[in-house]
């Protein structure tokens, strides 16, 4: 896996590692963009991580993802952080174990990776053609992110949010645009984690 800087033509390899790993320490990704820089890094610096997205833990609000020489790590991500796939925009809450993607990241003032956009290069779906168990659920939609790709659905036992992923049917996707807060709707989706779901078709 490669790290890019967006100023300058040398390419690095990134070591992204968890936590305590013997072997594997955590390197910060100013220490090896200030190094190369020649300059120390002092945090803020940025790039771009080619890994594969092994889970998203919306509590912590992290993407633990792992590089092609198998080594894995943690990045932060925010209410600002964009999914981008075929041009189309979702939640992080829309991404699979087993997607392939570009993270764009930057270092924290802790020394922790954070990203804002990640942009999918090849969904787990296009590359295994299977998913998880898929369950149906019916409600009343309350809320709406149109540019997300997701929306809210009120149940009698609770609320989940749901994703639209990125390679949908046309119909789905159609369907999802002209919805409106307060449509009843009945659909077939996959748990993705708690509260959240990916839609698999509306019914």
């Amino acid at each position: 896996m490669t790290y890019r800087m967006k100023q300058g033509a040398f390419a690095l390899v990134l070591a992204l590692v968890v936590p305590g790993c013997a072997g594997n320490a955590l390197e910060s990704l100013g220490d090896i963009l200030g190094g190369a820089a020649g300059m120390p890094g002092s945090g803020g610096q940025q790039g771009q991580i080619e890994a594969e997205i092994r889970q998203v833990n919306t509590q912590q609000r992290t993407i633990q993802v792992a590089t092609a020489d198998g080594r894995t790590g943690n990045v932060s991500y925010d209410q600002n952080t964009v999914v981008v796939y075929r041009q189309q925009q979702y939640a992080v809450t829309a991404l699979e174990r087993g997607d392939l993607a570009v993270l764009h990241v930057q270092e924290t003032s802790q020394g922790g990776l954070y990203t804002n956009r990640i942009d999918v290069q090849t969904s787990a779906q296009d590359r295994t053609g299977q998913s998880g168990s898929i369950l149906q659920y019916s409600g009343r939609v309350s809320q709406i992110d149109q540019q997300r790709g997701l929306f809210v659905l009120q149940m009698q036992n609770g609320s989940v949010t749901v994703s639209v992923p990125y390679n949908a049917p046309r119909a789905t996707v159609d369907y999802f645009q002209r919805l409106r807060v307060g449509d009843d709707v009945r659909l077939e989706a996959t748990a993705v984690s708690t509260g959240n779901v990916q839609i698999h078709r509306f019914l």
